[in-house]
């Protein structure tokens, strides 16, 4: 579950009050993965009686921040604290891996202990890898870049799936990511039936699970699988200089060691251990 929220309500009105999504750009991030990100809240609010979602772009490098197709966008300088039913969500992508501000990086520390949830978006991992945002929870960012991310950071796990959650941390690998994220957000905010609704508008089906694989793994049929079974035969692949026991297996994709057995042998057509 990402890290939720809890609705406050207008004294005077009586409503719920709209939760505040600040993105926050990097000089040349992608605009495609931002609007993955920010359409889904929009529509929301189009389909909601009341805004659900307010989003808020802000910026530590000036007014107007240019994306990689040179599109611009209007920032505000970031608050200097977040409230805690607040998302940030950090947009990233080309020369993210070489950004270094220590304000920034300050910042983020900040948010993170006030438990505002963070998402990094892309190459934003990076930035909460520097920032000390990471350690003990598994990542991801696009897959272009996962393997010069395991150089700079080898003491963080990394995993080439949609995107990964670890408590108020959440990563996203960007691009329609952002979108299959942004629906599970939305349906545990304020339900099925609002998040299937843009879905319908959007025409995104089936929606992802964050578990997903990012790249069609051709030639290896594994696309055929569910997620769960795909999960367990990229942890095995991951160790196998060190190879894991099935309990600590079923541990990490989180499932009893009885029921990931009965995927994997109907999915696969063979035990884990003689898969391994």
């Amino acid at each position: 579950m990402l890290w939720h929220a809890v609705f406050p309500k207008d004294p005077l009105k009586g409503a719920l009050m709209a939760r505040t999504l600040y993105c926050l750009l990097l000089p040349r991030f992608n605009m495609y993965s931002l609007m993955n990100i920010i359409e889904a809240p929009r529509i929301a609010n189009y389909l909601s009686p009341a805004p659900l979602y307010v989003v808020e772009h802000i910026s530590f490098d000036g007014q107007e921040i240019s994306a990689s197709n040179k599109m611009t966008v209007r920032c505000a300088p970031p608050p200097e604290r977040l409230e805690r039913n607040d998302m940030l969500f950090v947009v990233g992508s080309w020369g993210a891996e070489r950004y270094a501000n220590p304000k920034l990086f300050s910042w983020l520390r900040v948010q993170a202990r006030r438990g505002v949830a963070i998402c990094s978006v892309e190459q934003g991992a990076y930035l909460l890898a520097r920032a000390g945002l990471l350690g003990h929870k598994k990542a991801t960012t696009h897959w272009s870049y996962i393997a010069g991310f395991q150089e700079q950071f080898p003491d963080i796990e990394i995993s080439e799936q949609l995107f990964t959650e670890g408590g108020q941390i959440t990563c996203c690998s960007g691009s329609t990511a952002g979108l299959d994220l942004m629906l599970k957000l939305i349906r545990e905010d304020h339900g099925e039936a609002l998040a299937g609704e843009i879905s319908n508008q959007v025409m995104h089906h089936p929606v992802r699970s964050g578990r997903d694989p990012q790249r069609k793994t051709l030639g290896r049929g594994l696309e055929r699988l569910g997620a769960d079974v795909r999960a367990a035969i990229e942890i095995i692949e991951a160790n196998i200089a060190d190879p894991l026991s099935v309990p600590e297996i079923a541990e990490q994709v989180g499932l009893s060691q009885r029921q990931l057995e009965r995927q994997f042998n109907k999915s696969v057509g063979c035990s884990i251990v003689q898969f391994g």
